[in-house]
């Protein structure tokens, strides 16, 4: 490799790519994201524990995390819509349902526009999920692989 000049010039690039990716994970990380209330820190500290200090194996920590999520998702005081304040930024909700709403059966967008210009967003948050997102993973690899079982 050291003789060709392109492969060290592929190389180069390589390194270049890495090191991008890098800075933009420095630039916006996670912990800036991700962690918006204590109960966040608190799991992702157990999963750096998990990680770090107690050499789980990947899956486990995978396992812990979805099941760490859920759990606060689920919990009472976790309020998506406060976090989100969809009613402070609904022309950009609007916008983004814009985007999808030809991936989308036309009696169920339209249901889903008037619920947006009538505030009603956590009717169509189940809305999108049972319309747009779920069918998704009917195509994932985890799903074909079964449907071919």
């Amino acid at each position: 490799m050291r003789r060709s000049p392109n492969k060290q010039d592929a190389l180069i690039g390589i390194n270049a790519a890495v090191v991008g990716i890098s800075q933009a994970a420095l630039y916006n990380p996670p912990r800036m994201t991700a962690i918006l209330a204590p109960v966040d820190f608190v799991l992702a500290t157990f999963l750096f524990l998990m990680l770090v200090f107690w050499n789980c194996h990947t899956w486990m920590i995978v396992m812990a995390g979805t099941i760490g999520g859920t759990l606060i998702i689920l919990s009472p005081e976790y309020k998506i819509f406060e976090d989100y304040r969809p009613e402070e930024f609904k022309e950009q909700y609007i916008s983004a349902f814009q985007s999808i709403k030809s991936r989308i059966h036309v009696s169920v967008a339209a249901e889903i526009e008037r619920n947006l210009q009538t505030d009603l967003f956590g009717e169509d948050a189940a809305l999108l999920l049972e319309h747009y997102y779920d069918p998704k993973y009917d195509y994932s690899p985890i799903n074909m692989r079964k449907s071919k079982e």
